[in-house]
């Protein structure tokens, strides 16, 4: 999936450059990539690393430059940084990157979404994410913190699903 530049600010522009005489080419970039779509914009271009790349002019053979508007996003900055860095063995900066417990929480809204849409009940989905064992019985199930984080999970991943996602890319 190729996302929009105007959507995520992960994407890396890159045009002709005008100063630079050392950047990569679109031939190098094209034969490193892993997918590649022409589209009306330009070339998208996936890279193994699953960085995304938007070539504005692919029939340019010079080199091309990362295309990065003053007033944008400090998310689109920071792409175009980590693309440079890592083509010359460096690390990407932290923070452009989720953390391990983002992604595990993303992966517990995933899951209670898709129990939740296949009706099974909070007690069930909070069975199935944190184990019978943390499960308080009787009455004291309604007013439990377990039961509340099953709810919240269920509720975060409906946003997730009505939109919400869009935030993950920007």
């Amino acid at each position: 999936m190729f996302w929009s530049p105007a959507r995520a600010s992960s994407v890396v522009v890159l045009g002709p450059s005008v100063v630079a005489d050392d950047g990569p080419t679109t031939d190098e970039l094209t034969a490193s990539a892993a997918v590649r779509r022409d589209a009306i914009d330009g070339a998208h271009l996936l890279l193994p690393d699953r960085t995304q790349l938007l070539l504005t002019d692919p029939r340019s053979a010079g080199p091309l430059a990362a295309q990065v508007p003053v007033c944008g996003s400090p998310k689109r900055a920071l792409a175009a940084t980590n693309f440079g860095r890592t083509r010359v063995g460096l690390p990407p900066q932290r923070g452009s990157r989720p953390r391990r417990h983002a992604l595990d929480r993303l992966a517990l809204r995933l899951r209670a979404l898709d129990a939740a849409l296949k009706g099974v009940a909070y007690r069930e989905i909070a069975v199935s994410l944190f184990g019978e064992r943390s499960m308080p019985s009787g009455a004291a199930w309604k007013t439990s913190d377990v039961r509340s984080r099953a709810v919240r999970l269920v509720a975060d991943g409906r946003a997730l699903m009505l939109g919400g996602y869009l935030k993950l890319v920007e």
